[in-house]
C-alpha cells in the first residue's frame, strides 16, 4: 500500500461539518473539496475469507483462528465435508461467492454447548462467532435489501467499534487483521458517512444506494469491455481505445434493462431479506433494483449521529467487555477510527513480513479420504451441450410416439425431493466444479484457472497408506505436551492442537505412528495451568488444571511434540477442563 496523506481536517465552514463534527471517534482527515478515498467493499469481503485461510490465522480475542478449527467447528455444527471443503478451498481467492458463505457459515455459528465442551472449545467458537458477527455487520448493508438507510449505517458503525476493540484488546494489531485490510474496511466506513452527509446537503429527497460506493461499477465496464473484444479474454491498449467509450452505453441499456445484466460470475453477491435467506442463484450481483422500499433510503429524515451511537450500544449490550476498550481508545489523544493508538495508521509505512493475507504454503489438491477430487469442469464450453442435451431429452419425452419403445422418465429421486435428471446432476457436482481458465487454449482445454501447489496426491490416503485406516490419530482441539527453550532454559509447554499438516497439506487428524515423519507438522496454541484446588479435584489426585489460552503459538514438526490423554474435570456442569498430576508431568518431559 502506498503512503497516503489526508490534506487536512474538515473544517467547520464545510456544509457537512455539521452532520459528522458529532460522530465520536470519526476520521474528519479530507482532500481537496472534502473528497475522501473509497476501496470496493467486495474485495474486502474476500480478503475476510482469505485472512482466516491463511496458515498463520488471526488472533480474537487471544484465540489464534486457524482453517483448521474452522472445519472442526462446522462440522460439529452439521456441515457437510464437501461443502466445508468447497467454501475453504484456498485457491480460488478472487470467488465473492465462496467468501461470502464462509462468512455466512461463521455468523450463523451456533454457541458451544458448556456442559459438553471443554473451556477451550468454548472460547474458539466465541471467538469464531465474533469474527462472524464482524463479518456480519459489515457485510449486511450492501447485501440486506430490505434494510433503511439508517439501519445500513447502524451495521456500519458496529463492524467499526467492534474492529476497533478487537484491534486493541491484548494489543493484537496487525495480528488480528493485516494493516492494510483494517484501514480499508475503516476507509469503506467513513466514506460510507461522508457520503450519506454529502447527500443530505445536495440531495436529501433523493435514495442513496451504498451498493454504488467503491469502484464496482468500474469493475462492471472493464467486465463489459472484455466481452466486447471476443474470444480472447485479454485485450491490447488499441482495442481498449476502441471500445472503452462503447461501454457506457453499454452500460446505460443495461440499467433501463436490468433483467437483460448478466455480471461477472465473481461479482455476483445474494441479496438477503432480514430472515437473512438468500435469493435464487438466477439473480445477478445486486443492483438498484433489487431495492423495493427507496423511501427508506432517503437521507432527509436521517441523523448521523443517531445509527453511530446506536451501533455501538448494541455492541456494549452483547459484549460487556467491549466499554472499558472504548473508553480507552476514547481517552486517548488524537485517536480515531483510523488511529486506535492516537497515531494515523494510513499515513504510516506498512511492514512487508507480517502483514498480508496472502495464503502461504497451502494446497487443495490434496484432498482426505472421503473429499471429492477438484476436477475442473468449464463451464464455457459445456453449458451449450448440457441445454442441447436437456432440449433433446424433453423432446422425445413429449413425444408420444416413443412410448411403449424405449419410452423413460426425466425425474428422479435425489435427497428425498423429484426433481428433474438435470438439476439432480448439477446439485450432485456443484462442489467439484472450479473456475476455468482465462485462457482461450486452456479453456477449451477445461483447464482449471488455478493451479495447486504442492503434493498432487488425489487424496490424503495415498501419503499415508495402510496408517491412515489405523488408530488411534491426533487430531484438532486435542492436548499434546512440548518443550519450549525461554532465557536458555527448558519448560514443559501443554498446548491444544490447532492445525495439523501433511506435505504442508492441511488435514484433520494425523496417526499417531505418522507424527515422527519429515511429513507431518502440528500448529498449536498453549494451554494456561494453575493449580487445582478441591473444588476443582474433589479426590485431591491432579494438582494442576488447564484454564484458558494465552498468546504463545506455532508450528513445528510433529516428532517435537507428544500426544497425552489427560483426564477431563466430569464433575463440572459447564466448562469442563483438563486436569494434570506433577508426576506424570515430570515424566512426560524426561521422555520428551
Amino acid at each position: 500500500m502506498a503512503k497516503l496523506t489526508f490534506v487536512a481536517p474538515l473544517t467547520s465552514t464545510s456544509p457537512i461539518y455539521k452532520h459528522l463534527v458529532h460522530l465520536h471517534l470519526i476520521d474528519l482527515f479530507v482532500g481537496a473539496d472534502d473528497i475522501t478515498v473509497d476501496k470496493d467493499y467486495k474485495h474486502v469481503f474476500k480478503r475476510l475469507r482469505n485472512t482466516l485461510l491463511r496458515e498463520k490465522g488471526c488472533i480474537v480475542l487471544g484465540i489464534k483462528l486457524t482453517c483448521g478449527l474452522i472445519r472442526r467447528h462446522l462440522q460439529d455444527c452439521g456441515h457437510s465435508g464437501e461443502h466445508i471443503t468447497c467454501t475453504l478451498d484456498p485457491t480460488d481467492k478472487q470467488d465473492v461467492n465462496l467468501a461470502y458463505k464462509v462468512l455466512k457459515d461463521l455468523w450463523s455459528l451456533p454457541p458451544a454447548d458448556p456442559g459438553k465442551s471443554t473451556q477451550t472449545y468454548v472460547d474458539v467458537c466465541e471467538a469464531l462467532c465474533i469474527y462472524g458477527q464482524l463479518a456480519y455487520h459489515l457485510i449486511s448493508p450492501y447485501i440486506c435489501t430490505e434494510l433503511s438507510l439508517s439501519e445500513q449505517l447502524e451495521h456500519l458503525s458496529a463492524a467499526a467499534h467492534l474492529m476497533l476493540a478487537l484491534y486493541v484488546h491484548n494489543d493484537a494489531q496487525s495480528q488480528f487483521l493485516p494493516n492494510t485490510l483494517f484501514i480499508n474496511i475503516r476507509i469503506i466506513i467513513k466514506n460510507a458517512f461522508f457520503c450519506v452527509a454529502k447527500a443530505k446537503v445536495d440531495h436529501p429527497m433523493q435514495p442513496f444506494f451504498v451498493v454504488l460506493l467503491g469502484t464496482d461499477r468500474l469493475e462492471t465496464l472493464f467486465g463489459i469491455l472484455r466481452t466486447m473484444v471476443g474470444n480472447d479474454a485479454n485485450l491490447d491498449i488499441l482495442q481498449l481505445a476502441l471500445r472503452v467509450t462503447a461501454t457506457t452505453e453499454v452500460s446505460n441499456i443495461l440499467t433501463k434493462h436490468l433483467e437483460w445484466d448478466n455480471g461477472p460470475r465473481q461479482l455476483w453477491l445474494p441479496a438477503t431479506a432480514n430472515d437473512n435467506e438468500g435469493v435464487p442463484k438466477s439473480a445477478d450481483h445486486i443492483g438498484l433494483g433489487a431495492y423495493l422500499h427507496l423511501e427508506k433510503l432517503c437521507p432527509y429524515t436521517l441523523t448521523l449521529v443517531t445509527p453511530w451511537r446506536h451501533g455501538r450500544q448494541t455492541l456494549e449490550h452483547k459484549y460487556t467487555w467491549i466499554t472499558p476498550i472504548l473508553c480507552r481508545i476514547s481517552e486517548t489523544q488524537n485517536a480515531s477510527i483510523l488511529a486506535p493508538y492516537g497515531q494515523n495508521l494510513v499515513t504510516n509505512y506498512l511492514t512487508d513480513d507480517n502483514d498480508s493475507d496472502e495464503i502461504e504454503e497451502v494446497s487443495s489438491s490434496s484432498r482426505r479420504e472421503g473429499h471429492l477430487p477438484h476436477t475442473p469442469l468449464s463451464e464455457d464450453s459445456t453449458s451449450g451441450l448440457q441445454e442441447l442435451e436437456d432440449a433433446a431429452a424433453k423432446a422425445q419425452w413429449n413425444n408420444k410416439s416413443c412410448e411403449g419403445q424405449g419410452s423413460f422418465s426425466n425425474v428422479v429421486q435425489f435427497g428425498g425431493i423429484t426433481m428433474n435428471k438435470s438439476h439432480a446432476i448439477a446439485q450432485h457436482f456443484q462442489y467439484i466444479t472450479s473456475a476455468s481458465s482465462t485462457d482461450r487454449l486452456h479453456r477449451v482445454a477445461q483447464g482449471s484457472r488455478f493451479k495447486p501447489t504442492g503434493h498432487h496426491g488425489d487424496s490424503i490416503s495415498g501419503v499415508l497408506g495402510d496408517a491412515h485406516t489405523q488408530s488411534p490419530v491426533l487430531s484438532i482441539h486435542q492436548p499434546i505436551a512440548m518443550l519450549v527453550l525461554c532465557k536458555q532454559n527448558l519448560f514443559l509447554c501443554m498446548a491444544e492442537v490447532t492445525g495439523l499438516f501433511l506435505d504442508s497439506n492441511s488435514v484433520d487428524d494425523i496417526p499417531l505412528a505418522v507424527l515422527p515423519e519429515k511429513i507431518a507438522q502440528v500448529s498449536y496454541q498453549a494451554l494456561r495451568l494453575v493449580p487445582a484446588s478441591r473444588t476443582d479435584d474433589p479426590e485431591g489426585e491432579h494438582d494442576w488444571r488447564s484454564t484458558n489460552l494465552f498468546a504463545l503459538s506455532n508450528k513445528v514438526p510433529g516428532a517435537l511434540v507428544q500426544a497425552i490423554n489427560p483426564a477431563v474435570a466430569s464433575h463440572i456442569t459447564c466448562n469442563s477442563f483438563f486436569l494434570f498430576q506433577s508426576s506424570k508431568l515430570m515424566v512426560i518431559a524426561s521422555n520428551l
